[in-house]
This record gives structure tokens, sequence and C-alpha cells, in this order.
């Protein structure tokens, strides 16, 4: 009887506790229902990540205010990302990710190419900035004497500050001049001798902050008289390169972000481009 008794007091243990009301008359059962777990929106980790990117090519000079104003004409795009996200998202958080990614994805194309395609506005966007240098706009005068030199290669990296490149008077004794205000470190390095090699622009992460870049500009004078080799990586602002009356032996161009208009010389030799 004590086995009995032991099998029975087993079983009750093993025995769900809700199972003893399945068959009470006038008793409705109704099993418990799993645990769901609340909809997490990916829309708003998509929002910090794509703020990092545009934060990242600020610094890294591929964009600037220019491109950033482009926001100012695109932004209902983000609204239909949150439209999609809360009619779809809630169904499938992965569709409704997808969605999310292709929206923001689209937005940061435009902003990086809107300038060019004439989508820039006046509007502007202060972005907290890291500094290599000083963080106080500087104005300085670069120059790099021809010093008897026959023929350079001069590479002009330009940053996010508009930029006018042009020749200087003939019989200058200079072969570069830069009148440029900037923010950081402000590069000139060159070498050779007869050959010349110059390079100049701006180094380090740059300050995109509105007030600090208003009315900020470089120029750039080249010599007219000896044979260039040009390259010329373009920035994230507008850039006239008026070189109609440089010896241009060839032109390396790199158009980058903003808005370039270039000017070449009409010459009696060919030369590459």
């Amino acid at each position: 009887m004590f086995d009995e008794m032991g099998v029975k007091e087993r079983e009750q243990e093993e025995t769900p506790a809700y199972e003893g009301f399945q068959n009470e008359p006038g008793r409705d059962y109704r099993p418990p229902r799993p645990a769901q777990r609340g909809y997490r929106s990916l829309f708003w980790p998509m929002i910090l990540v794509t703020v990092g990117i545009l934060w990242l090519l600020g610094n890294l000079g591929v964009i600037g205010q220019e491109n950033l104003s482009v926001l100012a004409r695109i932004w209902p795009l983000v609204l239909v990302a949150v439209g999609l996200d809360i009619l779809v998202g809630r169904n499938s958080p992965v569709l409704g990710g997808l969605i999310g990614l292709g929206v923001i994805g689209v937005v940061i194309v435009l902003i990086v190419v809107g300038p060019s395609m004439g989508l820039a506005t006046d509007a502007r966007f202060p972005i907290i900035p890291f500094f290599h240098g000083s963080a106080e706009i500087q104005h300085d005068v670069f120059t790099e004497p021809l010093d008897g030199a026959q023929d350079a290669e001069v590479d002009l990296d330009l940053a996010f500050i508009e930029t006018t490149v042009s020749a200087l008077s003939s019989g200058s004794a200079l072969l570069v001049e830069a009148d440029v205000d900037y923010v950081g470190n402000f590069y000139v390095n060159s070498g050779g001798g007869a050959s010349r090699t110059v390079e100049l622009g701006q180094r380090g992460s740059f300050n995109l902050n509105a007030l600090q870049t208003e009315g900020m500009h470089w120029n750039i004078g080249l010599t007219p008289d000896i044979p260039l080799d040009l390259e010329i990586s373009g920035g994230a602002a507008h850039a006239e390169l008026n070189l109609e009356e440089l010896n241009l032996r060839s032109l390396t161009l790199d158009g980058g972000a903003g808005r370039l208009d270039v000017y070449l010389p009409a010459m009696s030799e060919a030369y590459l481009v």
C-alpha cells in the first residue's frame, strides 16, 4: 500500500496544476499563451549609424557644409523611412530593416553627390568637429620659389573650402603661391631641382562648423612659364580651376563631391587629361 500511495503521490507531482481543472463542469479551460517579444524597430539604430557615417565623412574631408545643405531638400525621405518602418517593420522586422537601410543609403548618396546635381541650398548644419592643429581660423600665404626649375609636378589636395586656381603673372619668381584660410594644419612639401615636385593641402581632420567656414577661401596661383604636370584632388566645396594661361603638360583630376569648374588652355601641342 505504501508503494501504491507513493506512486500516486509521484503522479500528482508530475501532473501540471492546470490539468486538474480541465474536466471540471462549468470551467472554460484555456492553456497559457507563450510570452511574446515586443516589437523592436531597427530604424533608430540605423539613424545613429547614419549620423556616424556622415560625421566620419565630414572629418575625412569627403563632405562639407555644401553637402549637408542637401538635407534641407531631401529630409522628407526620412519620414518615408519612418512610415515604412511602422507599416512593414511590425510584421517583418527584417523587411522593415532592409527598407530603412535602402532609404538611408539613398540619403547618404544624395548628400555626397547632391551639390554636383544642383541640390545644395543655403542651409547650414553645425557639426561637432575633431581637430588636428589649431581650432582657430588661420590665414597665411605659402610660396615655393621657381629657383631654376625647368618643369614641375604639382599636386593640389583641395579640402572643404571654396578654391580658385589660376596662373601667376608671367615672369614671376614663384612656382606656387597659396593664399589660404584654414583650420588645423596646412602643408606645402617640395623637392627636386630642375624637375620640381610640389604638394600642398590640408592635413588631418577638418572643422566643419558653419560659423568658421563661412567666407573662407583658397587662392592658389601657379607659374605659366614652365611645363606643369598637374594633379588635383577635388574637395567638398566649389572649386574654379582657371588653367587657360598655364603651360600644361598633363592634368589628372579627381572630382570629389563639390562643384568643379575647369577651364583648359588652348595649346598648339597636345597634352594628356
